[in-house]
């Protein structure tokens, strides 16, 4: 049978410490049923080894439960290792796909030159019709150095706030209506 699942360690746990905490009570029943039945009762004796078997059982499962964080960290592990050899794959696959969608580009622009240099504006072979023909969809725009954003409407300009420097400000006592520093988030070192 396998590890049980970090629920099943947590309840137990629960149960057991429950248990552990509530063994004066039931030290405390125990004696009242003995002295009933008219038997000696060492209560001390009674709580000690009630008390001795629950922790045993807790170590236990602190054991099974450092064998189940073992086995989880060794799980993450191995997912992190193959995620980072296909990052790496993937990276040397885009400087392939990048090398290659650049040299089909540079070809195409030479068969298109020499197109127009030999006046065809459209020509077919046996296996292709090449033609051609000006790109779809809007037109470029061209900004030169005569722009100016000052003397453009707000409006047309797309606004990106300064990250670094509003936290700066902020960090210094400065305050920004609709902004603040938020909390970190949390992660998992192993």
């Amino acid at each position: 049978m396998g590890l049980p699942s970090l629920y099943e360690l947590s309840t137990a746990m629960e149960l057991l410490e429950d248990m552990l905490n509530a063994n004066e009570q039931s030290a405390d029943e125990a004696a009242a049923e003995a002295k009933a039945a008219g038997y000696k009762f060492d209560r001390e004796a009674y709580v000690f080894e009630q008390g001795e078997i629950i922790r045993q059982t807790i170590e236990q499962l602190q054991g099974g439960e450092a064998e189940k964080f073992d086995s989880i960290a060794d799980y993450i592990k191995s997912i992190r290792a193959l995620v980072s050899g296909w990052q790496a794959e993937k990276r040397r696959l885009e400087a392939i796909i990048e090398l290659y969608d650049k040299r089909a580009d540079r070809v195409e622009t030479k068969l298109r030159e020499y197109m127009k240099l030999r006046g065809y504006k459209q020509l077919s072979t046996g296996r292709f019709h090449f033609s051609v023909s000006g790109n779809g969809g809007l037109a470029p725009l061209v900004f030169d150095k005569t722009f100016d954003t000052a003397k453009v409407d707000p409006s047309l300009l797309k606004f990106e706030p300064n990250n670094t420097a509003i936290r700066r400000f902020l960090a210094g006592g400065g305050e920004l209506v609709g902004v603040r520093i938020g909390e970190r988030g949390e992660h998992l070192r192993f």
